[in-house]
């Protein structure tokens, strides 16, 4: 028996492709007050796909995500094991895009860098990360 053993599995995972942004060839403006602007678009890194549990908000029934003080609407939220995030070698962060959830295209982005601690099992500590998304385009 291992260390892992005893993480808890997702509950009907999913595969979801996400495409990281690449901050370092994406070009930036430096403004006066120190704000850092996007000059044309986004680059962004090759896809990688992890197993999530996904929650949809309906539309009497909104998620709130609240960063720093400001209210953000979200169309839901994934949760993904920590142990496949960290087994990736990588770090979710605000604005990468969820580009197919299964088989369906989509185009939702996190509303935040840190994920949420979702779930503790006491002999491995965190072991969910909650991740709220949301889509740009008001409707």
């Amino acid at each position: 028996m291992t260390a892992f053993d005893d993480i808890p599995e997702l509950i009907e995972p999913v595969k979801v492709t996400i495409q990281r942004k690449d901050d370092s060839k994406t070009q930036f403006s430096a403004g006066i007050s120190g704000r850092h602007e996007v000059i044309n678009h986004i680059e962004r890194l090759p896809d990688i796909q992890l197993d999530a549990q996904i929650a949809f908000s309906n539309t009497q029934m909104k998620s709130t995500f609240e960063q720093v003080g400001a209210f953000e609407n979200a169309d839901g939220y994934c949760v993904f094991r920590y142990i496949d995030i960290q087994n990736a070698g990588i770090e979710l962060k605000r604005g990468d895009k969820i580009s197919k959830i299964g088989q369906l295209d989509v185009e939702y982005y996190f509303l935040h860098t840190t994920g949420d601690p979702a779930a503790h099992f006491s002999s491995q500590n965190f072991t969910l990360v909650r991740m709220f998304f949301a889509n740009r385009v008001e409707g």
